[in-house]
């Protein structure tokens, strides 16, 4: 299924794996959990929580790392973008790359 979703700036594959990210971690991070498929070996997610802000990456990925234990090892494996901001970030220079790819990725081969 391919769907147009904020903060995606053009149509993202929705796959029963994405969406079993999404459900994971919404109980716990919120409503803006966004995973999608970018290619058949990849998944890509963003989580924008307030609770991040005055954590480092490796604090905020320690945070989120028990919730993606729960979820089947072959999901887990395909996990190779994560980017964990706090609401804002995404307009900082040290984010703002990262946050681009994610929403108007470059287009994958694979």
């Amino acid at each position: 299924m391919t769907v147009q979703t904020p903060p995606f700036l053009r149509p993202v594959l929705k796959t029963p794996q994405t969406v079993q990210v999404e459900a994971t971690l919404k109980p716990q991070f919120g409503e803006q959990v966004y995973c999608y498929r970018h290619n058949s070996v990849s998944l890509r997610l963003l989580i924008v929580d307030e609770a991040f802000r005055p954590l480092s990456q490796v604090e905020r990925f320690n945070l989120i790392e028990p919730v993606l234990q729960q979820l089947p090892q072959e999901v887990q494996d395909d996990l190779t973008f994560v980017l964990l901001l706090a609401p804002g970030e995404e307009r900082e220079l040290r984010y703002g790359l990262r946050y681009q790819e994610f929403v108007d990725e470059t287009t994958s081969r694979l």
